[in-house]
C-alpha cells in the first residue's frame, strides 16, 4: 500500500528489494560444482549425501533453495518482495532487485543454530560475508541499477543476473539439505576451536 501511494504521487520511484540465495529460482543446469569443501571435508560431504539421499542443488533447472529452519514466514516475506519487484517491472517501472550474500547480522549470531551452520557453510566453500561488506556490496549494486536500468528491463533473468550468493547457486546438493550436516560440521569446529584455545591458555 506504501509503496502504491509513493508511485502514484511520484511516477519516477524506482523500488528496490534484496532477495535471498535461500529461495527457489530458475537458473537452468549449468555451473553445478562437483565437490563442496576440500580434503576430508568433502569426502565427509559426498558420504553424508549418499547415505541422507539429499536432493540435487537443482531440479529441472530450479534451484531449490528454501531452508526449513528459516521458516514459512521468512520464505513469504522474500517472496512477496519478489512478486512485487516483478509486477513493478512489468508495468514499466525502473525497479532494483539484487539476491543478497548470506551475512553474518545479529539476528544470525544471535540464532545459534544458523551461527553454527553457517561456520560449517565457511568450511564447504560458501562463506557468508560480514554485514557491512555485505551492505556496501548490495549498495553498490543498487547504485549501478539505478545508472543502468534497462539492464533489468530487458532481462529474463533480472531476478539472479547479478546475484551475490556466496557459492549456494552453484552447490551440488539443495541447501535444506546440507544444513544439518553444516551445523555439525560448524559445531565440531567450534569444538576443536575451544579446544586449542584452552590449550593455548594453559600454556
Amino acid at each position: 500500500v506504501v509503496e502504491r501511494l509513493v508511485c502514484s504521487e511520484r511516477t519516477d520511484t524506482m523500488l528496490a528489494w534484496i532477495g535471498s540465495p535461500t529461495d527457489a529460482f530458475k537458473l537452468g543446469e549449468d555451473g553445478l560444482k562437483k565437490q563442496l569443501g576440500e580434503g576430508a571435508v568433502a569426502r565427509s560431504v559426498s558420504t553424508y549425501a549418499m547415505v541422507r539421499r539429499l536432493r540435487p542443488g537443482r531440479i529441472g533447472g530450479v534451484y531449490p533453495g528454501f531452508v526449513d529452519v528459516q521458516g514459512p514466514n521468512y520464505a513469504a516475506a522474500k517472496r512477496i518482495g519478489r512478486w512485487r519487484a516483478t509486477v513493478e517491472r512489468a508495468a514499466g517501472r525502473q525497479i532494483s532487485y539484487n539476491v543478497g550474500p548470506m551475512s553474518l547480522t545479529a539476528s544470525v549470531t544471535d540464532h545459534r543454530i544458523l551461527k553454527t551452520a553457517y561456520d560449517g557453510l565457511e568450511r564447504l566453500g560458501m562463506p557468508p560475508l560480514p554485514s557491512d561488506l555485505s551492505a556496501s556490496i548490495m549498495a553498490a549494486l543498487l547504485v549501478w541499477d539505478l545508472h543502468t536500468p534497462d539492464a533489468q528491463r530487458y532481462s529474463d533473468t533480472f531476478l539472479t543476473d547479478k546475484a551475490v550468493d556466496c557459492g549456494m547457486f552453484s552447490s551440488p546438493y539443495e541447501p535444506n539439505g546440507l544444513m544439518e550436516f553444516a551445523v555439525a560440521l560448524g559445531a565440531g569446529s567450534s569444538v576443536t576451536g575451544g579446544v586449542k584455545g584452552l590449550v593455548r591458555r594453559s600454556r
